[in-house]
């Protein structure tokens, strides 16, 4: 984790007057192809899920804007952020569910295939929903049952630092013409993001989605 210099980096101006919004989080819906990682899933026995949020959090890593953070009176970059996800448990309730990060692809399965399986089971006890503590994150969830056209996200406002941490959605995929696409939604915080940057991460995504390959076990890396 590093400070980041708002003055040199030429976005002072922008990030004061941003971060003086009571709620300064803007956000796209673009369509994506899934087509290969639909594919690649049924090929391999694998969650169609955990295999997007893979892509996604690569994609997410990508992008260093993606990667900073309210922190105190800074603004700061990380190298590494985990995901944080999340799941129906077996009551039909949901819970967040987040693991450590890795570029490896298949660690980062394992390791969410795990998450998962414990937070279904509800295994991972605790007495709270989400620590606002916690920023090196990012947010991601999806509506599996609708395919939408775009979602917004309810934001703690009273948490700078929380509401620094990007949002992000996706919903069901739907088949046309034997290809497979869904909305993705990118939510962040635009006294951190501006337009360029957060349009970079469906473009990166869609470059890796792009690259995946039924005939090999792993999925490519950023």
């Amino acid at each position: 984790m590093q400070i980041v210099d708002m003055e040199k980096q030429g976005r002072k101006k922008h990030f004061d007057w941003f971060n003086s919004f009571t709620d300064p989080t803007f956000s796209i819906n673009v369509r994506i192809d899934v087509t290969n990682v639909v594919r690649h899933a049924k090929a391999h026995n694998k969650s169609f899920f955990i295999e997007l949020l893979y892509l996604v959090t690569e994609a997410l890593h990508s992008v260093p804007e993606m990667r900073m953070r309210i922190k105190g009176e800074d603004v700061v970059i990380f190298d590494s952020l985990n995901p944080s996800y999340t799941i129906m448990t077996e009551s039909g309730n949901f819970d967040n569910c987040r693991h450590q990060m890795t570029h490896d692809y298949q660690t980062f399965y394992a390791r969410a295939a795990g998450a998962i399986a414990e937070t279904k089971a509800g295994t991972r006890k605790k007495t709270y929903f989400n620590d606002l503590s916690i920023v090196d994150d990012f947010y991601i969830t999806s509506v599996p049952w609708v395919d939408f056209s775009a979602v917004t996200h309810p934001q703690p406002t009273w948490s700078r630092e929380n509401m620094s941490i990007p949002r992000i959605c996706w919903g069901k995929y739907t088949e046309s013409d034997g290809k497979f696409s869904l909305t993705l939604n990118l939510a962040a915080n635009h006294a951190l993001v501006d337009g360029y940057p957060l349009s970079q991460v469906a473009v990166h995504l869609q470059t890796l989605l792009d690259k995946v390959s039924v005939d090999t076990p792993d999925l490519p890396a950023w």
